[in-house]
């Protein structure tokens, strides 16, 4: 008797079941087929229409330190790999040497000024990359993480990039 009735239990709950899950499986793809009835013209239209904001995103962001340079290390890191990828196909184009076309520069109306300056922005990136890649290297062994240390590292990988690159533009 016991026996008959766990078999009828688990077939009651295995129908019962499979009741569910077609149910599930039918509002689950009525429902896709409602979101997908809408283009994405038609979509805005409604939401105009029922008063609904678009997400702000980027425009309520407030930038931060530690976001700008999180951006700014990729992007110098980039700019550096493909910079240099393109210095040296360019160098290995040009008929001349590396320091014929610095002397040329040097010659040229700009004078000491124009050296100056394009050795800062190119040096620039090679130096912030680096401080704050030691940053991350320190954040790697843990240390660091409070939000005063971030803010003053921050400001460190900044003003040093700063002067060493102006160090390096006028030597």
């Amino acid at each position: 008797m016991a026996l008959c009735l766990r078999l009828a239990s688990r077939s009651v709950a295995a129908n019962c079941s499979s009741r569910i899950l077609q149910k599930s499986l039918l509002t689950t793809s009525s429902r896709s087929w409602a979101i997908q009835q809408y283009s994405a013209e038609e979509w805005e239209r409604k939401n105009e229409k029922m008063g609904r904001p678009l997400s702000p995103h980027l425009t309520i962001y407030k930038f931060q330190l530690t976001s700008m340079l999180s951006i700014t290390h990729r992007a110098t890191g980039m700019g550096l790999h493909f910079g240099l990828l393109c210095f040296a196909g360019v160098m290995v184009l040009l008929p001349n040497s590396y320091p014929y076309y610095l002397t040329l520069l040097a010659g040229s109306g700009g004078g000491k000024a124009l050296l100056v300056a394009s050795k800062f922005i190119i040096s620039w990136p090679f130096f912030f990359h680096t401080f704050n890649g030691i940053r991350h290297l320190v954040w790697d062994m843990g240390k660091g993480f409070s939000i005063k240390t971030l803010y003053k590292s921050g400001y460190a990988v900044v003003g040093l990039s700063i002067l060493a690159a102006l160090v390096a533009a006028v030597v």
